[in-house]
């Protein structure tokens, strides 16, 4: 991972997204071909520190030692969007492709089958006004290319793929029932014409994202633009832009808060952190 920040830094963050898709896909395949598959907490650990790494002008992300993921289905929570054009907060579990389950995702009815995680993950994202959503890590899916390595759906085609005969026979939700409403997740940062933010900025550009992929029956279920961060959200973002204007490292961990995720990721298409951390930290890389 180290040697993927380094040969990435000046790109935009859609490039970013879409090498890390990629390094998923070819990652996710070797693994396979050794026996040795990374698994889905590794991919995401090391996803969000290069995302953090490559832009942290851009992007804050804390992890959470107390959590409840048990309770709301999620590994983490994400915002997108600046301080004009308001935010758009989604919580997000991931899943890998197991390929020996026929090209599936298993474990969508964690745990023991009762569907609790995925009931959780609606239930809790919608009453809290975010767009409950999983993280799809893939790979080997011809005629499907590397981008789709990291791809996003809705929690609730999820939900819905796994009612199928097929699903509730194997516990496990196939590709070819969610693919459809399925989209590899750098769309939720890159103009679909140019590669780079929409000018409307990022919350316009994740709803626009998302709609096009569901049905017509789940597009009232897509939340709206949230004017501000949440409370907690901005408390947090207010102590990582204190730390590093008194030139301070923030530490990602915060153990003494509990909070829903392990993860809380805000993502903006503004630098609305100051830059010191890039530029002050170039002498140790260089040790």
């Amino acid at each position: 991972m180290i040697e993927f920040i380094e040969s990435h830094r000046g790109k935009p963050i859609c490039q970013t997204f879409k090498d890390l898709a990629a390094r998923t896909w070819n990652y996710l395949a070797e693994g396979a071909r050794i026996g040795m598959p990374p698994g889905e907490e590794t991919l995401t650990d090391e996803n969000l520190m290069a995302i953090l790494a490559l832009h942290a002008s851009q992007v804050a992300i804390w992890r959470f030692t107390k959590h409840r993921e048990s309770q709301v289905g999620a590994d983490w929570e994400w915002w997108f969007g600046n301080p004009t054009n308001g935010w758009f907060g989604m919580r997000v579990q991931a899943k890998k492709l197991d390929l020996k389950q026929f090209s599936s995702y298993y474990g969508v009815d964690h745990p023991d089958h009762t569907n609790q995680q995925i009931d959780a993950l609606i239930r809790e994202s919608q009453s809290a006004g975010l767009f409950p959503a999983y993280c799809l890590y893939n790979t080997h899916l011809s005629p499907r290319l590397p981008e789709w390595g990291c791809s996003i759906t809705s929690a609730v085609a999820m939900r819905s793929a796994l009612g199928q005969p097929q699903a509730r026979r194997s516990h496990a939700v196939a590709f070819k029932d969610i693919e459809k409403y399925l989209f590899p997740w750098h769309r939720l940062v890159c103009h679909p014409e140019t590669g780079h933010p929409d000018g409307g900025g990022f919350p316009d550009l994740v709803r626009n994202s998302i709609l096009p992929g569901l049905p017509s029956s789940l597009q009232g279920e897509v939340p709206e633009t949230h004017p501000e961060l949440p409370d907690y959200a901005r408390k947090l973002v207010g102590e990582v832009t204190a730390s590093l204007e008194n030139k301070m490292i923030p530490a990602v961990d915060t153990m003494e808060l509990e909070f829903p995720t392990q993860y809380l990721v805000v993502v903006s298409d503004q630098p609305i952190f100051p830059r010191f951390i890039i530029d002050e930290m170039k002498p140790f890389r260089e040790k």
